[in-house]
């Protein structure tokens, strides 16, 4: 089953472009489609987790480029 469609991702990609050190809550407002609780879950942890790509170390304020979608 897909649980991250490409319209959740593009919104993770603006999201966490613009806001990479964004917290869960953050996150779960930002997703538009009604989900069950257990699977945006796994969609919030997948969003939080790919902040390191965007430059979020944890609190530090050293952002790099977020990385290019081809």
């Amino acid at each position: 089953m897909r649980i991250l469609h490409a319209r959740m991702i593009t919104t993770a990609h603006a999201l966490l472009t613009q806001e990479p050190d964004c917290d869960a809550d953050r996150v779960a407002g930002s997703v538009r489609q009604p989900l069950p609780l257990h699977r945006l879950h796994l969609v919030v942890e997948a969003v939080l987790d790919a902040r390191s790509a965007y430059g979020y170390d944890g609190g530090q304020d050293a952002l790099r480029d977020p990385p290019k979608i081809r």
